[in-house]
């Protein structure tokens, strides 16, 4: 509702400048829904083959990205498994129930 609604208060200029010219405002109005139709059908048409082209590579592409990224993976999971052993070993020195002190206040 709110789209039909600003596409009228966009498009009401156009029709009204067309009124000026002595072309009644329904044709008017006709016209410019038309030319917006073409627009967009011209658009679409445009876009629709590379648009088909790359949805059907997207599987190619994301397997080419991940066997290109698997060493990457595998780094990040060595540091995290380093960063889990290491907070093991830091939390096993501490006594049960021992909590850091509190800070300061300022």
């Amino acid at each position: 509702m709110v789209l039909a609604i600003l596409m009228a208060l966009i498009f009401s200029g156009i029709v009204e400048t067309l009124r000026r010219y002595r072309i009644p405002r329904g044709l008017s109005a006709l016209v410019v829904l038309l030319l917006i139709g073409a627009s967009v059908g011209g658009l679409l048409h445009v876009v629709w083959t590379p648009a088909r082209q790359w949805i059907e590579s997207a599987p190619r592409v994301l397997r080419t990205i991940e066997h290109k990224t698997r060493p990457a993976q595998s780094i990040v999971r060595r540091i995290d498994a380093l960063a889990r052993r290491a907070s093991a070993l830091a939390g096993a020195g501490d006594p049960p129930g021992a909590e850091a002190p509190p800070a300061l206040a300022s």
